[in-house]
């Protein structure tokens, strides 16, 4: 098989597993859905952020759950505009007039106390028969996308240079690939450290042939482990809560350890 026949069909190994981990995730996304569910809606006021907000219904320790019920409905939590809508959860929205302590209310935010038992025991049953698989699957087309993407790399080392249109056309591909940042986060905890992380990221000078992953796995309780890897290298790992302030630090600092690594590699590469 020619390099024109097996860049060809890598490519098309490549998007066909794009198309269906892209499926995959939306159907996983639509298909999961709480049980106990229940918010009052806030209209945000001008210099309001989620500190205050938890404040100004009676404790700044509900700031995170306020965070976590609005990840994937406002677009910029560390940025709020006015006239925008927060949802509250329900037991943070009527904490002032009732008989819950903040640490019953952070268990159980958006659940009414006979809601609360019914959630749990739902919860339980549909981790264990729908969540897992869906994560399994999902980890299964992560490997075979990673898997036919860097012999998509080896490929481009391994390709002889030939002189006409049609192969430069190709080798132009394969140069715009090097050096790509690829998200592979589910959440919004995931994408906001990914934007941060790509908003300062610049690759030392002369630095090539590599390829920057930047991964999510689900934690216990509230939060993800978020991991970056250069080619097949881990240079970052953190638990990340659903704080925005921590998740820009902890961006930032992966950052700068991801660009050390590449420049002692390239240092590495000059001196042998």
């Amino acid at each position: 098989m020619g390099p024109s026949c097996t860049y060809r069909h890598l490519m098309y190994t490549i998007f066909h597993c794009l198309i269906v981990f892209v499926f995959s995730m939306n159907s996983t996304k639509l298909s999961g859905s709480a049980e106990c569910d229940e918010y009052q809606i806030y209209i945000i006021k001008e210099g309001d952020d989620i500190a205050s907000i938890a404040s100004s219904y009676g404790d700044e320790r509900f700031r995170d759950a306020i965070y976590e019920a609005n990840v994937d409905f406002v677009e910029n939590l560390n940025l709020l505009t006015p006239g925008e809508h927060l949802r509250i959860p329900i037991n943070i929205a009527n904490y002032k007039k009732s008989d819950l302590t903040v640490t019953e209310v952070l268990k159980n935010p958006a659940c009414t106390p006979a809601e609360s038992i019914i959630g749990e025991l739902d919860s339980h049953s549909a981790d264990t028969t729908e969540k897992f698989p869906a994560k399994q699957n999902d980890a299964e087309l992560l490997d075979e996308f990673r898997e036919a993407f860097q012999a998509l790399i080896r490929a481009e080392a391994d390709t002889v240079i030939e002189e006409n249109e049609h192969v430069r056309a190709e080798q132009q591909i394969l140069l715009e690939i090097d050096g790509m940042v690829i998200d592979e986060t589910r959440s919004k905890i995931g994408r906001d450290f990914y934007d941060t992380f790509y908003q300062y990221w610049q690759a030392p000078p002369n630095a090539n042939r590599f390829t920057i992953t930047i991964s999510e796995l689900p934690a216990p309780g509230l939060g993800s482990i978020i991991y970056v890897k250069v080619n097949d290298t881990e240079t970052f790992r953190y638990r990340l809560q659903p704080r925005y302030d921590i998740i820009q630090e902890a961006g930032r600092y992966a950052v700068r350890m991801t660009y050390q690594h590449l420049q002692e590699e390239q240092r590495e590469f000059i001196i042998y």
